[in-house]
């Protein structure tokens, strides 16, 4: 989720005039996930739905990140927040395909980590379509602009 909205944002700016870039590299400002996530709205290429899908998602890894120990996708805050994912999630048609794909794998899972598993695959496939349709900012106007 990371390198798409990193992908997404690269593609709506200007090229970059060198190879190390000194605004998205990962040590700059913009270089995070959480202000990727914040660019790429403001941008106009993710919908606030998406916005808070893909915080959620952070908070979710960074506490694994951070503290695996005692992180659990069954216990509050993850449960909380797994389940507003696959609440948002269930707003698309073909959320049941996933679900049915899920339910038949040759594996065991619990019940949070389908949500978890449909919820992830929901804001994969958005950010997959918002790559079809980013388009970069005018490279005609941008570099020309001159001011009185």
């Amino acid at each position: 989720m990371d390198e798409l909205v990193g992908f997404l944002v690269r593609q709506r700016l200007l090229p970059c005039s060198s190879k190390k870039d000194d605004l998205l590299d990962s040590e700059r400002g913009l270089g995070t996930f959480s202000n990727r996530i914040d660019l790429a709205f403001r941008l106009g290429v993710i919908d606030s739905s998406l916005v808070r899908a893909l915080h959620l998602f952070r908070k979710i890894r960074n506490d694994f990140a951070h503290a695996y120990e005692g992180q659990n996708l069954n216990v509050s805050p993850h449960r909380d927040r797994v389940e507003e994912l696959e609440n948002q999630a269930r707003t698309h048609p073909n959320v049941e395909v996933i679900r049915n794909a899920i339910s038949t794998a040759p594996i065991t899972l619990t019940d949070e980590k389908k949500s978890f598993i449909i919820a992830a695959t929901y804001a994969l496939a958005k950010l997959e379509t918002a790559k079809l349709l980013v388009r970069q900012v005018d490279t005609f106007s941008a570099p020309h602009i001159t001011f009185p």
